[in-house]
């Protein structure tokens, strides 16, 4: 007789499983069929008793099962392999049989397999699988076994000699057996090792020493010692032996002597990892080749590889300075990610407070792609341009319309278009997938130099770069789990004969994880930044370094809950720095003055969903977004110095981008207006108005996004100085908002800061004010000149200049006074004398580079001209001795002298001025002149005062 067809459990509604769902074990059952049950009852009872509890069949997916499959066989094995999840198919030969699936786990825990017959998390070694067949009554059951040997394998090993980790020759894979070492100067090594997939029942053995917490250590026979590391499982089966040899050679050590005392001196090993020492290095190999890079900016790079002998070595390297930076200098409204070495994105520009003052002005994909993939880049605004990367061009657009103005090919692609391209000193640099980064002349788009890969081929440049003197700083990335590198690169264009010359990493500092997002703060000495968690998720331990923005040594670090994937934002007015995680938080801490952090200042919000915007600080409140993807988003509100929420602004869409802040409306109206896109349909930008005291959320979408271009949008947007708004979407188009509203007057104050009643001029937007202001007067100082930011003189006032928003010039001074002469006692029988000018000079201001006093016969001066450095026949004294210092008051004086004035010379008038030359918290040089106050003096006016 023919059997009913039979079928595997699967949620099927019989009345045998409705019963048997109340046991929580997977049940199997045969499929009931009116039409065949007749016959599967008569099959049934045709057998003996046991029969009701036999399988009709079993098997296991992909594998074969030992012996071939019988009812009547209980046991069984499958071949050994890398399994972590086998799937089981158990099929009832009794209509109303159960099933279940029992099997231990690798965390020692019993489990019964899903509804989809799986058992996952097996253990290396022996796994155990019954399968138990329960008879319709309950009555009786029978076991059937399935025994699967899973392969045991090492997810780690290490090799260490005298505390430092050798490299393995290949790279440990968990698939790769057998290793080379090179070792020197040890008589031991210590391995260490980890299982793939931690369980109690691996046993991990290092030349037959079972493996402790501490390693085990291995004697060295002088030449190729052979270290064997097994790992097994369960009942000591799975096993998998990885062998290293370890080669001794004999020691090396290298000390590296420059010309230059503060150039960056890297050194690499033979399987391409960073040796520390800066520039004195010991426990190296003999007979091995090393990369030596030396680099400064303003200097060319040396490169050469050294194969070491044993003993002490040294190299002399002598580096060339560059030609002069010959790139046209543009104008910038808005430079790198954030338009601020702080990351803020703040403007004070009159951008479109509301949809009635917004106005699509004009939308561009430059590719012609409609592809995110091949999306245009962020973008910056320079030389009057917007500047943004698509496809493998660099291009140069339009601020009028936003045709292409130029474009040049790239040497690849930008990484999705998240991080923009960013203006220093003539250039645009770019991040470009790959681990590169290029450099072009921002006028003309020409390229200049190309850097080394950083990383492997499939390392992207994720993060935006940040600048500091000289030199730029930017993170890569290549998955949540692997090794990344941050590195620095001096700008200096060391070949100007050239277009694709390579520039070589100053530095580079490896972290699991990598840096995704992760813009800088470089400030003082340091570089702060911040990183992933090294794991699948986004729960883990993150990282903050601070690191020596010279070296790449980690000065100070703290750790995080979550993926650190936002700019470091600097607050100056707090000191702190200020960032969010992907785990959902907001974080502030106070930077020290030396790059180390006041972890008691640590202060951590609140959890949200997640956040990955970079946060903005102004006037007390810090702005963050946090949310999901498809599933909404919000911008929050907090105190800047307790971190709480003050209110939630909801969006339309998770804002995974950083907002922009304009504070152009703040004195007339009392308000901030705060721009924020979102990264869900249709897309668009809300604009949110806050105040002091504000406690409800006001916010407004900016404008409709045209259907044609509907699209996810994870940019962060940008501003010029018109007030023009400027973002991009997935749909790779950039657009353009322009502010509708009428020009209206503009305020320009002049603060003499000297207790005076300020200057205001008033002008309308866009017209040029033709003004010279008189200069002021603060006793004890010299007045340098108007700016709108006393710490850079290139933010110096110009009469004809035009303004779009109210500005304010303050005077800056220099706190340095010429305090009087004297004559010198008179010597060789009333035959000759001297004089001199006494300077008093406080260290309260700008750095003091250079300081002296210039003298002249004040008849060769004509009228008006003013005594500097340039002036014709004058003596020049350079102060090199004080002649008083005051640290309580923080002051100097010096003398300016000239001596052997014969006789005949006493009645000639003597005019002088001091000299003072400064840089400025930007790093501008500028010179001072503080005259003689008299104007001039003879010797004989001042021995007649005595």
């Amino acid at each position: 007789m023919k059997k009913a067809p039979k079928k595997a459990l699967s949620l099927v509604t019989t009345c045998a499983m409705a019963l048997s769902l109340a046991n929580p074990l997977l049940i199997v059952a045969a499929e009931n069929s009116s039409k065949n049950a007749s016959a599967v009852v008569e099959q049934s009872t045709s057998r003996a008793a046991s029969s009701k509890c036999n399988l009709d069949s079993l098997s296991v997916d992909k594998h074969t099962l030992s012996p071939a499959f019988s009812p009547d066989v209980s046991d069984y094995t499958i071949e050994e392999g890398t399994y972590n999840t086998l799937t089981i198919k158990a099929y009832a030969e009794t209509d109303g049989s159960t099933i279940s699936i029992t099997y231990t786990n690798a965390s020692g825990v019993d489990k019964k397999a899903t509804s989809a017959g799986a058992v996952t998390k097996l253990k290396y070694g022996k796994n155990v699988i019954k399968i138990t067949v329960t008879s319709p009554d309950g009555k009786e059951s029978k076991v059937y076994t399935i025994t699967a040997i899973r392969t045991a394998k090492l997810g780690s090993m290490q090799v260490l000699a005298n505390g430092k980790e050798l490299s393995l020759s290949p790279e440990f894979k968990k698939d790769q057996y057998t290793y080379e070492a090179t070792a020197s100067n040890t008589k031991s090594v210590l391995v260490k090792a980890a299982a793939d997939m931690d369980s109690k029942y691996n046993t991990i053995t290092v030349n037959g020493k079972t493996l402790t917490d501490d390693g085990v250590s291995v004697d060295l026979n002088g030449q190729t010692t052979q270290v064997e590391v097994k790992i097994a499982g369960d009942a000591g089966l799975g096993a998998t032996t990885y062998k290293v040899n370890v080669n001794q050679v004999q020691a090396a050590s290298l000390n590296i002597n420059c010309n230059q005392k503060d150039a960056i001196i890297r050194l690499i090993d033979p399987e391409g990892k960073e040796v520390s020492g800066n520039g004195k290095y010991s426990d190296l190999l003999s007979g091995k080749t090393y990369s030596l890079i030396v680099t400064k900016f303003g200097y060319v790079t040396k490169k050469q590889d050294i194969t070491l002998k044993s003993g002490e070595q040294t190299v002399d390297i002598n580096l060339e300075k560059a030609a002069a930076n010959s790139l046209e200098q543009v104008a910038s409204q808005w430079t790198n990610f954030r338009n601020s070495t702080e990351n803020m994105g703040i403007t004070n520009t009159k951008t479109p407070r509301n949809a009635s003052e917004a106005n699509l002005k004009w939308k561009v994909s430059p590719s012609g792609t409609t592809s995110w993939q091949d999306a245009a880049s962020v973008m910056i605004e320079a030389d009057d341009s917007i500047i943004t990367m698509a496809g493998t061009n660099l291009y140069k657009l339009s601020k009028e319309d936003g045709h292409t103005i130029k474009k040049s090919a790239m040497a690849g692609k930008p990484s999705f278009g998240y991080t923009p391209p960013i203006y220093v000193e003539g250039m645009i640099i770019v991040p470009l997938n790959g681990g590169l980064v290029q450099a072009f002349s921002a006028k003309t788009l020409e390229p200049l130099w190309t850097s080394e890969q950083i990383g492997s081929s499939s390392s992207q440049a994720l993060s935006p770069i940040a600048y500091s003197d000289g030199y730029i700083y930017l993170g890569f990335w290549e998955s949540e789990t692997k090794d990344a590198q941050f590195a620095c690169f001096s700008i200096t264009d060391e070949d100007t004969s050239k277009t694709n010359e390579t520039k070589y990493a100053s530095w580079t500092f490896t972290q699991k994880g990598g840096f995704y997002w992760a813009g800088a703060y470089v400030g003082g000495s340091t570089v702060v930044v911040g990183t992933d968690d090294g794991d699948g998720g986004s729960e883990g331990t993150g990282h903050v370094y601070s690191l020596n923005k010279k070296t790449g040594a980690i000065v100070d670090s703290i750790d995080v809950v979550g993926d650190q994937r936002s700019s470091i934002a600097y607050d100056k007015t707090s000191g702190k720095i200020f960032f969010t995680t992907k785990a959902g938080y907001l974080y502030s801490m106070k930077l020290n003055s030396d790059g180390t952090f006041d972890k008691s200042s640590l202060l951590r919000s609140e959890k949200q969903i997640q956040c990955t915007s970079t946060p903005l600080v102004h006037n007390g409140r810090v702005y963050y977004g946090t949310g999901v993807l498809n599933g909404g988003g919000k911008m929050i509100v907090a105190d800047a110095t307790t971190l709480k929420t003050i209110y939630e602004v909801p969006l339309k869409g998770y804002p995974q981008a950083s907002p922009l802040l304009s504070t152009a409306y703040e004195k007339s109206e009392g308000k901030v207006y705060v721009y924020v896109t979102y990264n869900e349909l249709p897309g668009g930008i809300a604009v949110i108005e806050d105040a002091p005291g504000q406690t409800e959320a006001k916010v407004s979408e900016l404008f409709d996004v045209p259907s044609d271009i509907q699209q996810y949008c994870i940019a962060s947007p940008i501003c010029d100085s018109n007030g023009t708004i400027y973002y991009k979407n997935d749909s790779s188009h950039i657009i353009a908002i322009e502010n509708t509203k009428k020009s209206e007057d503009v305020n320009i104050t002049f603060d003499a800061d000297n207790g005076q009643e300020a200057v205001v001029k008033t002008v309308s937007e866009d017209e040029a004010l033709d003004y010279t202001p008189e200069a002021p007067t603060k006793d004890g100082y010299v007045f340098v000149g108007w700016y709108k930011d006393v710490d850079n003189i290139k933010t110096e006032y110009k009469s004809g200049q035009k303004y779009t928003e109210n500005t304010t010039y303050k005077a800056k001074y220099a706190h340095v006074q010429m305090i009087g002469a004297q004559a010198r006692t008179i010597v060789n029988n009333n035959d000759k004398s001297g004089i001199r000018f006494k300077t008093k000079l406080y260290n309260d201001g700008d750095e003091i580079v250079t300081k002296g006093t210039l003298i002249i016969p004040a008849n060769l001066l004509e009228k008006g001209q003013a005594l500097t450095l340039d002036t014709p026949k004058v003596a020049i004294s350079t102060a090199k001795v004080l002649y008083e210092q005051n640290k309580e008051e923080n002051y100097v004086t010096y003398l300016g002298t000239i001596v052997s004035v014969p006789h005949t010379q006493f009645d000639r008038q003597m005019t002088a001025s001091s000299f003072v030359t400064y840089k400025d918290k930007a790093g501008n040089e500028y010179t001072v002149y503080a005259p003689y106050e008299k104007g001039s003096i003879s010797i004989n006016e001042l021995l007649n005062r005595k």
